[in-house]
């Protein structure tokens, strides 16, 4: 009886063992499947965070600098009143001495003499008094008054309606301070020959009298 009982015993241990293994032996594969999803799930899991911190990281960096770029725009008057307000700001002379000893009080004198109408505006910004025949809205009327609009004459003389009559350039101990100097000088000539307004270059040492007959020569 009791071979009996440990017989069945065994047979039973020995037919669970051999399910059990069964089992284990099938599922296998699906627990490999399982657990490689599980892999996949955690590494999208981490792709995703990453994404979202690079993201926000990406966010917050674009913010600063459209605040900086907001902060630093120059079209913005109220950016214009920050920057004088915290600049300290002192006056000085718009030409230097040499400049108006050698050039400024002879022109004056010259016209007093022989244009008493008209009138000297000097630093003068080329854009105010050179104008495209295009309409504003095309791009290359745009491109060529960018070019020159910057750019000043150094002596501007007028008639007494207003109009342009003769540019003045000295060439003096400030001349050609860079080595652009010369190809912003060529832009200059070619838009004032283009809008039909003379140029008068004078060199340091020219002599009074023949600034005043190099001044009746171009406006005579």
């Amino acid at each position: 009886m009791t071979f009996f009982l440990f017989s069945v015993s065994l047979g039973f241990a020995l037919g669970f063992f051999v399910k059990t293994y069964r089992v284990k032996k099938e599922t296998q594969p699906l627990l490999h499947t399982i657990r490689s999803l599980e892999s996949t799930i955690t590494a999208l899991k981490k792709q995703e965070n990453d994404r979202q911190k690079n993201a926000a990281q990406w966010r917050l960096k674009r913010e600063k600098k459209q605040k900086e770029e907001s902060q630093n725009d120059l079209s913005n008057p109220q950016n214009q009143l920050r920057f004088v307000s915290q600049c300290g700001l002192y006056a000085k002379a718009p030409i230097n001495r040499e400049c108006a000893t050698v050039l400024l009080y002879r022109l004056e004198k010259w016209v007093r003499q022989q244009h008493p109408e008209w009138r000297i505006g000097f630093e003068v910004g080329m854009g105010s008094f050179v104008k495209t025949f295009e309409t504003p809205h095309d791009s290359l009327s745009n491109q060529a008054f960018h070019s020159y609009n910057s750019k000043r004459v150094d002596f501007l003389l007028i008639d007494k309606s207003g109009q342009p009559k003769l540019a003045v350039e000295y060439n003096g101990s400030g001349h050609d301070l860079d080595d652009m100097a010369e190809a912003r000088m060529t832009v200059k000539k070619r838009a004032l020959r283009k809008a039909g307004i003379p140029l008068l270059e004078i060199e340091k040492d020219t002599p009074e009298e023949r600034i005043y007959a190099l001044l009746t020569a171009h406006c005579p």
